[in-house]
């Protein structure tokens, strides 16, 4: 499940990706980063490290 939810413009054409070997999907119009964010699982691998 994508850690951002998107909560308006759901109307765009979506564009398919793949985000670190998986496929994933952003709309037409969205940033690169936008896309990442609805797509990604979790921004960082832990809050008490320095790894990403």
């Amino acid at each position: 499940m994508a850690l951002l939810k998107r909560l308006v413009e759901h109307d765009r054409p979506a564009l398919s990706f793949t985000l670190d070997g998986q496929p994933a999907s952003g709309l037409l119009g969205d940033t690169l980063l936008t896309a990442v964010l609805t797509a990604s699982e979790h921004l960082r691998g832990s809050d008490f490290s320095a790894e990403p």
